[in-house]
């Protein structure tokens, strides 16, 4: 079996830059990690750059979720779905058609400690409620039919034509809390060794009490489907850090009593661990978490989704992680950083073994442009905001031809706020909106997201055709 992480990550950003490019491309960037790091040109593959590609000449019909409509519908059921047609991926919208969710991330007006953007809410909208009707029909306009997560869902859904949401629930954060005696400054992830409390027998229990008070009408078709949480620790050495908690804590016992099942009675476990033993664990830890919270949510929200947890960093894109939580989720959700082009090749093997679709819920560029700092945040630093759009194009279209993406989201909507003393530490001053903290519109960046997303139904058509996949 293939082990559940490839190679360390190289210790140069260089080397992951240098990924090949899922087809060739005339149009560079100068690209780099942030301030002071060294720049290097990048190629980009943008729409104008697909061969023999005809675009819609005029505006594809559209069912009222966004869904393709000049298509024949499948089974409608009155909320989000997917279902492979063909070879290719889909989400499925109440009505029944095909649908392809590209949202933007933390579409809020304002953020808690931001006196810039709260003046700037007030002058130009008035009030939260004008926030969200020209906010959504500035996404709309844009060719997005998606809000992502930690986004201002209530205003958002109660204007007359909203857009489909997604919501983050935040099982395991609300359980560490109710458990306490865990804090970021004591442990970097806010977890005791860097892993988490699948296996506290009060777990599940507690995500059932906590679904019971989400106020998210269960029967809301523009609900997409629920992440469980973001960004979640699931490192390869997970058996290690479970045997390094105090003796008396859940997750030691499980795996004392793992190991010892996993040798078989009357075998004494070897006292070094070997990488097969570690990755099996980790396939046990990943099982146990994502099958405990489908139990539980599919209870509470029957009709909607399982998003999965936004998987992050060396497990983002491990085909074997994949194939642990795929039996458990609807789509798998990850969050793509340090990728200059998704490997398109090798998403379609682990799709092909999976059986199971993926989202990229988190990815950016920032412009230098901007007047920001820049120091903070994962997303890539390149000269302009044509530049970022560039980058929008070139990450999406490649996403598109994997066949098996059923969603995409930018993160996100606005600047971050270098005023804002409340900004989380990843967010303090970074340019990765699609508006300034006065809410004026990027516009070379978002007339980039509008030239792709207007053709995204037509590109995924291109594709289909030019792979011989029958994906209608």
């Amino acid at each position: 079996m293939t082990p559940f992480f490839f190679n360390p990550l190289p210790r140069t950003w260089l080397a992951i830059l240098l990924l090949p490019l899922a087809a060739s491309a005339s149009t560079t960037i100068d690209v780099s990690r942030g301030p002071g790091l060294e720049a290097k040109p990048m190629e980009v593959r943008l729409l104008a750059d697909l061969p023999a590609f005809t675009p819609d000449t005029k505006p594809r019909q559209l069912s009222r979720f966004g869904g393709d409509a000049s298509k024949p519908a499948r089974k409608a059921t009155g909320f989000f779905r997917v279902e492979k047609v063909g070879e290719r991926w889909w989400m499925i919208d109440p009505e029944g058609r095909l649908y392809f969710n590209n949202a933007v991330n933390a579409v809020r007006p304002a953020t808690t400690g931001s006196i810039a953007m709260k003046t700037s809410l007030n002058e130009k909208f008035g009030g939260v409620a004008a926030w969200a009707e020209q906010t959504t029909n500035l996404l709309r306009s844009t060719g997005f039919n998606g809000i992502g997560a930690w986004s201002e869902h209530k205003s958002l859904r109660a204007i007359a034509q909203p857009l489909p949401y997604t919501v983050v629930l935040n099982v395991m954060a609300n359980y560490r809390r109710e458990r306490g005696g865990v804090s970021f400054t004591e442990h970097k992830t806010g977890y005791p060794e860097g892993v988490t409390f699948v296996f506290d027998p009060n777990f599940y229990p507690s995500i059932r009490k906590y679904l019971k008070t989400v106020t998210t009408d269960r029967k809301d078709p523009w609900i997409v489907g629920f992440f469980s949480d973001n960004e979640l620790p699931f490192p390869r050495d997970s058996l290690d850090c479970y045997l390094r908690l105090s003796p008396n804590e859940p997750g030691f016992q499980e795996a004392k009593r793992w190991r010892a099942a996993h040798y078989g009675k009357g075998k004494e476990p070897p006292q070094e661990i070997a990488n097969p033993e570690r990755d099996a664990f980790l396939a046990h830890v990943l099982a146990t978490y994502f099958g405990t919270v489908q139990r539980a949510l599919k209870e509470a929200f029957p009709n909607h989704m399982f998003l999965g947890s936004r998987l992050h960093g060396r497990a983002a894109l491990n085909p074997d992680v994949w194939a642990a939580v795929a039996p458990h989720v609807d789509v798998i959700s990850t969050n793509i950083y340090f990728q200059w082009t998704p490997p398109v090749e090798r998403l379609k093997s682990t799709l092909a073994s999976i059986n199971k679709p993926f989202m990229t819920t988190e990815w950016y560029a920032k412009g230098i442009d901007s007047g920001l700092p820049n120091n903070t945040g994962a997303g890539w630093l390149v000269p302009t905001q044509k530049d970022r759009g560039r980058f929008y194009q070139h990450f999406l279209l490649s996403l598109l031809e994997t066949g098996g993406c059923v969603g995409s989201h930018w993160f996100c909507y606005i600047d971050n706020d270098p005023e804002d003393p409340s900004a989380g530490r990843s967010n303090i001053d970074s340019n990765k909106g699609l508006v300034n903290i006065r809410h004026q519109p990027y516009t070379e960046l978002t007339s980039s997201m509008k030239e792709l997303n207007d053709q995204v139904y037509r590109v995924m058509d291109y594709f289909d055709t030019r792979s011989g996949n029958k994906g209608r």
